[in-house]
């Protein structure tokens, strides 16, 4: 059975850091060093992580930062071999359900790469709806690529 936590810092890092590395490199082609993983991962009262588990195997990890009432996704990744069964959406629901809960967060935002139908189809499925695109933003194998920003705003009767 698949669970969703929050990343603790004293009892996670040392059992899943080199898991969440792998995945990070495993979903992208252009991934975030260890270093900034790292230190995404050290304690703070705005970055935000979860963990998605299946019997203590590490499948799927989000990034957020969280201000006030708002929370940015800065990365959600499944393991490559489990896209595609539901697990993203389980996981991004579950982050943003405790993070409205524990942290008082009503506005989502993110972007997401133009070109990954399968995210922003994710995405939409979940509430979120584009809102803008911010051009040439991420690095593509031939230049650069536009990033599509997306929001998803709990009322007060939803939060």
């Amino acid at each position: 059975m698949q669970t969703v936590r929050e990343f603790d810092y004293e009892r996670d890092m040392e059992k899943f850091f080199n898991r969440i590395v792998w995945i990070e490199n495993a979903c992208y082609r252009f991934p975030w060093p260890r270093q900034v993983i790292s230190e995404t991962l050290e304690p703070s009262p705005v970055r935000k992580c979860f963990l998605l588990l299946e019997d203590d195997v590490l499948n799927g990890v989000s990034f957020y930062d969280a201000v006030l009432d708002e929370a940015t996704l800065n990365k959600h990744s499944i393991i490559p071999e489990r896209q595609g069964r539901g697990l993203g959406g389980l996981l991004l629901r579950e982050g943003m359900s405790m993070l409205r809960e524990k942290y008082g967060i009503r506005r989502f935002y993110l972007d997401v790469r133009e070109s990954n139908i399968p995210a922003r189809r994710l995405y939409a499925s979940q509430g979120f709806i584009e809102s803008g695109i911010r051009k040439n933003y991420y690095h593509a194998p031939h230049g650069f690529e536009n990033a599509v920003l997306m929001e998803r705003i709990f009322s007060a009767e939803e939060a």
